[in-house]
Parts: C-alpha cells; sequence; structure tokens
C-alpha cells in the first residue's frame, strides 16, 4: 500500500453535519440529488448529497455502491 492510500486502513467517524459528498472526478464539486435517485428524509432533487453526522465508516477501494446506500446502514 502507498502512503497515498493508508485512509484505506483506518476508521472514519463523520462529526460534520453538513459532511457533503464530492463529485467523483471533480473533488471542487459537489453532488447533487438527480431525478429518479432516492432520496433520504427532507431532501429535494438538487440537494447537495451529505454524509449522516455520527456515521462510521471503512473506506474500501473498487466499491461501486456508495457506503452510505448499502442495505442495512441507517443514512
Amino acid at each position: 500500500m502507498s502512503t497515498h492510500e493508508n485512509y484505506l486502513d483506518r476508521v472514519f467517524l463523520v462529526s460534520d453535519p453538513d459532511a457533503r459528498i464530492r463529485v467523483s472526478g471533480n473533488l471542487s464539486a459537489y453532488d447533487k440529488y438527480g431525478p429518479g435517485e432516492p432520496l433520504p428524509q427532507g431532501a429535494n432533487i438538487g440537494d447537495y448529497k451529505r454524509i449522516p453526522k455520527g456515521k462510521v465508516s471503512h473506506i474500501s477501494p473498487g466499491c461501486d455502491v456508495p457506503w452510505w446506500q448499502k442495505k442495512g446502514t441507517a443514512a
């Protein structure tokens, strides 16, 4: 594992209530909900995608489904 991949062995706790998800391939932009996407309670199309405060996660390479949308996780 290279030094830039050291995050793969760590556990992360989200403590910011406004932790936004960035666009893959353009980390200067935030991802938004689009038509046809499942919306969390209180969210609307066009709102920023956020990671819930208090969420604990591991980061894994090559993940095809975002961890906050996996079955059995509370988002």
